[in-house]
This record gives C-alpha cells, sequence and structure tokens, in this order.
C-alpha cells in the first residue's frame, strides 16, 4: 500500500489516501505460492493470511482496540531517528482478494504521526483500480474499540463496514470490485505505505494489537488456524512480527 503523501500532508488528521504497493502485493503472492505454510517475509505487512480452499470467501471481519501509538525509537531500521517532525504511518488491514486476485477489497485503519501530530482515519481500497476512498461519518481515538467487515452482496460486489464500538459510530459503503476469484485470501494485518517516491514511510511504534478474526464461506465460518504468518523485514531488521493463536492474530512492533 502507498499514501499519497502531498494529500496527507494537506489535510492531516481529517483525510488520507491509502493504496497497495503492486509490487510488495506480487512479492507477497510469490512467496505464499512458495512457502509452504512457512512464515512471508514481507517489506511492509506483518499479520496472518489464510486462502480459499474449495469454496470461496463470503466475508471477512476483524476486530481490535486502537494502540496507543507513537514516534519509533531512533534504531528504527527506516529512520534517521525519532524526529517529531517526520512521518510515521502504521495501517491496520482486513483484506479479502487483494493479493491473490485481480479483483479485491482492501480496508483499513490509519494511524500516523506528521510533524509530530497524530491522525487516524478509516480507507477502503478497491483492486484493480486501486481506487481508495475515506469512511465518512466516524471517528477514532486511541484505545477505541473497531470493528471491520467486508461481505460479498453478490458476485460483483461487496459492502464494507467500520464500526467504532467505542462511540456507537458506524459507516457503510457499497463497492464495486467486478467478479472476485475463487482463490481469494483473506487477511489481518498491519501494513506500512510507501510515499511518492515508492520509498517506504516508517511505521510509529504501535506496540502491540489483537485482532480477532474472523471468515466466512457460503457454507459458514472457517477455522482460520492454519493461516500464514507474514513478517516485516526492512534492512535486515524484523521490524514486525505476527503470531497466531485461535482466532486472536498479535502483531508486535519489535
Amino acid at each position: 500500500m502507498f499514501f499519497i503523501t502531498s494529500f496527507i500532508l494537506a489535510l492531516a488528521a481529517t483525510t488520507a489516501v491509502s493504496m497497495p504497493a503492486p509490487k510488495d502485493r506480487r512479492d507477497v503472492r510469490m512467496a505464499r505460492r512458495s512457502a509452504g505454510g512457512a512464515p512471508i517475509i514481507t517489506t511492509t505487512t506483518a499479520g496472518a493470511q489464510l486462502n480459499a480452499s474449495t469454496v470461496p470467501f463470503t466475508s471477512v471481519t476483524g476486530s481490535f482496540a486502537i494502540p496507543t501509538f507513537a514516534v519509533p525509537a531512533a534504531e528504527y531500521p527506516s529512520t534517521a531517528g525519532d524526529d517529531p517532525s517526520d512521518l510515521y504511518i502504521a495501517s491496520l488491514l482486513v483484506d479479502l482478494g487483494s493479493d491473490f486476485c485481480e479483483n479485491g477489497i482492501m480496508v483499513g485503519i490509519n494511524m500516523g504521526i506528521d510533524n509530530g501530530s497524530q491522525f487516524i482515519n478509516a480507507f477502503w481500497t478497491s483492486f484493480p483500480d486501486d481506487n481508495s476512498q475515506i469512511f465518512p461519518n466516524v471517528s477514532f481515538a486511541q484505545g477505541d474499540n473497531i470493528t471491520v467487515s467486508i461481505s460479498m452482496t453478490n458476485a460483483t460486489s461487496s459492502t464494507a463496514v467500520v464500526t467504532n464500538e467505542s462511540t456507537d459510530e458506524s459507516s457503510t459503503v457499497a463497492i464495486e470490485t467486478g467478479p472476485i476469484c475463487s482463490q481469494a485470501e483473506v487477511g489481518w494485518s498491519v501494513g506500512a505505505e510507501l510515499n511518492d517516491s515508492n520509498d517506504i514511510i516508517p511505521f510509529v511504534d504501535f506496540g502491540t494489537v489483537n485482532i480477532t478474526a474472523s471468515a466466512e464461506t457460503s457454507s459458514g465460518p472457517v477455522d482460520i488456524s492454519n493461516a500464514t504468518i507474514l513478517t516485516t523485514v526492512q534492512n535486515g531488521t524484523t521490524v514486525a512480527s505476527a503470531l497466531l493463536e485461535g482466532e486472536i492474530v498479535t502483531i508486535a512492533f519489535v
């Protein structure tokens, strides 16, 4: 994924645009095909990803508390130090098909610090057009309990919902994607962003976040215990790790 950084700088805490980086999506896809269930190393993503078996997914949900986040320490490999004037971003993501299919949907919560000011917002991105929009009429703060869901409403469209359980606010959008392939994956992760120069924007230090993960097919809920783990490694250093226990995906800034 990547932000259009100038748009963030102009609108800061209220609006941002986020889109997955095609190169990193291809890297995850190729690594997943060759990993055989082993953890996948990426430069931008940490979390868990589950492939469809014989029946396509019809919905995916992730629930979590927005963690307390801050400017990272100086040893972070992608930045010269803890300069509060820099830009730092991490996105909590729920995904349906964006890695393995031409058509797909990603919904996320952006957590960022720009010039010392924090911002949080929710976005959705559809593929292959990389159309990204902000969810309206919902606000966020650190510690809020959030539920994100994507549900297929028919063969070519879906509904994405972001609910702030702490404020009783909810925002729903209908998204036209075209047919999502039967091999579509579902995922729950924290993702980095790229700037206009295609460089990775450093993560905020998000500590640890626990995502309660679930997914369904037309046959009902699925077991996610066989999901593949993704780990973020940049410049030879592990930046974010993930662990799956039951239905809980735990992602930690290292």
